[in-house]
């Protein structure tokens, strides 16, 4: 018992606390969703205390406050510094984006029912894809004194890796380029046949 109360004593002692400053707008990469990257960090004997934000205690959020054995402290603190690299890295590369118009009329079959099919696209290539009916003064103006012989277009916006979003463009090019190509016509057909 006497080992024991020793040990504890020490690691008692050994206690640390280290405050690092991290912008807050990287704290949910350090938390992870559902607080999982937090909870790998921490560990699980969880002999660590992680306060991130306005629990750190700090003048303002950018800071994330660890406290434990120091030896668990200073592997914490790297990894959390790690993290912070990676998402600002990842953020560097996800970052690149294209603009480009496809005929609105072609949106819908393109999107999918309920958006499954550019749900797909999303997940497969990890890009971010909206459309955009946004139309300029001009193509209003067309389309009223026309009623509807102008090509009324629609802005489409990826976001993403370079060569996922050019992919994706690619994909959604070439489904609009097929769909441009297709044409359909009604035949009333009399009764009699």
């Amino acid at each position: 018992v006497e080992k024991e109360l020793l040990k504890m004593a020490r690691d008692a002692a050994d206690v640390s606390t280290e405050v690092i400053e991290v912008e807050k707008k990287w704290h949910d990469a350090v938390v992870g969703r559902g607080g999982t990257t937090l909870n790998a960090i921490i560990g699980e004997d969880k002999t660590l205390s992680v306060k991130v934000g306005t629990d750190a205690g700090q003048a303002t959020e950018d800071f994330i406050l660890v406290r434990g054995i120091t030896s668990d402290v200073t592997r914490a603190v790297a990894e959390i510094r790690k993290i912070v690299e990676d998402a600002k890295n990842d953020e560097i590369v996800s970052s690149y984006s294209v603009e480009f118009e496809i005929e609105r009329e072609y949106v819908g079959r393109i999107v999918g029912v309920q958006g499954t099919s550019v749900k797909k696209l999303r997940d497969l290539l990890g890009v971010k894809i909206d459309f955009s009916d946004e139309v300029e003064e001009k193509e209003k103006d067309v389309g009223k004194k026309k009623k509807g012989a102008a090509h009324l277009k629609c802005k489409v916006k990826i976001i993403g890796r370079k060569e996922n979003v050019e992919e994706a463009k690619r994909r959604i090019q070439t489904q609009a380029d097929r769909y441009a190509d297709e044409t359909s016509e009604v035949l009333k057909i009399p009764h009699q046949y």
